[in-house]
């Protein structure tokens, strides 16, 4: 479990160093992460607290596994590391490939269509990394409250992914068909 723990911290910290780093360098070009919601702002805010949640009860209780202290039963300490650490694996290198394009919700001005890269293989591969470290929490720690907000996470996110499609499909026309038709929505 001690080993599971490290790992799923490792992760974390090693996927929070590069969005720092990402950050720093996207500020310097004068970037703006914040986009408009692209559902109804309260049910967009809330999956990502709700998500956010799930991943901060994860990584509270590896921590609380490191202290000797943990919270509640761990059901699978390995897979959950496993899928924290591809889930962040699938975070970074989805940041890196979107560069400027990223943002939390639609953006106002324009943007490029990514197809390169890990968009190559999916549509969507930063909500890929997002669900498989909430996958992670729910396998780490089963717990009623920690299922229900990784749940309700990972559903708004899917309601989001299909709200972006709608507007990806009005920005870019064919281009957008022609890069559905050929790459699955996640994976």
């Amino acid at each position: 479990m001690r080993i599971s723990s490290s790992i799923i911290i490792t992760g974390f910290t090693i996927m929070g160093i590069y969005l720092v780093y990402l950050g720093m360098v996207l500020r310097k070009k004068g970037f703006r992460p914040l986009g408009s919601p692209t559902i109804q702002p309260v049910l967009f805010y809330f999956g990502k607290v709700a998500l956010f949640t799930s991943w901060g009860y994860l990584l509270v209780n590896a921590i609380l596994v490191m202290s000797g202290k943990p919270s509640g039963y761990l059901l699978y300490p390995i897979p959950a590391a496993i899928l924290v650490i591809v889930g962040s694996l699938f975070l970074i290198v989805a940041f890196h490939d979107l560069g400027d394009s990223l943002r939390v919700g639609l953006p106002g001005e324009e943007t490029t269509l990514k197809t390169s890269g890990i968009y190559r293989f999916s549509r969507n591969p930063i909500y890929v990394g997002v669900d498989l470290i909430a996958i992670a929490s729910v396998l780490f720690i089963p717990v009623i409250l920690n299922i229900f907000f990784a749940t309700v996470g990972i559903v708004v996110h899917h309601l989001i992914i299909l709200s972006e499609e709608k507007f990806l499909e009005e920005r870019f026309g064919e281009d957008w068909q022609k890069y559905k038709r050929r790459t699955r929505r996640y994976f």
